[in-house]
């Protein structure tokens, strides 16, 4: 199948994909946006990576490099719209893992091997909006500044990203529902640690508390 016949059938699912996502249909989108792949992972490259009839077939397929670019194009914006199906579902590192095919592994601000990714990229606007998205799941799974820190790269690729402006939105909201949690659950320890004081007794001792 030549790279135009490719390209024509990904598009047509990828319209099917966006009706469910938007239809708040994640599971059903996931497999559209997953069957996208079946037309454009062996000329993006991923093929190579695995042995078998991937190998044979990446060689097998010759693509001029406009067609071999749109193709790999393609399949990172399906990467990236799977990824944020499992973000919507709640699946975290589910959606992490597909995200790492957009921006490759999640890396600490400066490092070099972050440094040669925003280098490296082949479609810097998708990865700049694939630095975005993880924030999010960062943020549900707790690591504050694991998300402060794939904002800012962004940032720093883009100051206009609006990716990234959203992101930043939802850490900040992130960090004010963390406090709340902080705050209750201080509370709560507090009322319980009374509720086994014997009446009249004094309070306990902070070392006593352990707080």
């Amino acid at each position: 199948m030549g790279a135009a016949a490719l390209l024509e059938r990904a598009e047509e699912i990828k319209k099917k994909g966006n009706a469910l996502f938007k239809a708040g249909d994640y599971k059903k989108a996931i497999t559209r946006f997953a069957r996208i792949r079946a037309y454009t992972w062996v000329p993006s490259g991923e093929a190579r990576q695995y042995g078998g009839m991937g190998a044979n077939a990446s060689r097998e397929f010759q693509y001029a490099e406009t067609e071999t670019q749109q193709l790999t194009r393609l399949d990172q914006i399906a990467c990236g719209n799977i990824a944020q199906c499992y973000l919507e579902l709640g699946r975290y590192r589910k959606a992490l893992d597909f995200n790492a095919k957009v921006s490759g592994p999640i890396c600490d601000r400066g490092c070099e091997s972050a440094e040669r990714q925003d280098r490296e990229a082949v479609n810097p606007d998708l990865h700049v909006k694939a630095l975005s998205q993880p924030s999010r799941c960062l943020l549900a799974m707790g690591d504050l500044d694991g998300a402060k820190d794939c904002v800012l790269r962004a940032l720093g690729l883009d100051p206009q990203c609006g990716a990234a402006s959203h992101a930043i939105r939802h850490r900040r909201g992130g960090r004010r529902v963390h406090a709340v949690r902080r705050r209750r659950a201080l509370r709560a320890r507090t009322a319980f640690q009374a509720g086994l004081r014997p009446a009249g007794t004094s309070r306990p001792a902070p070392f006593e508390r352990g707080i």
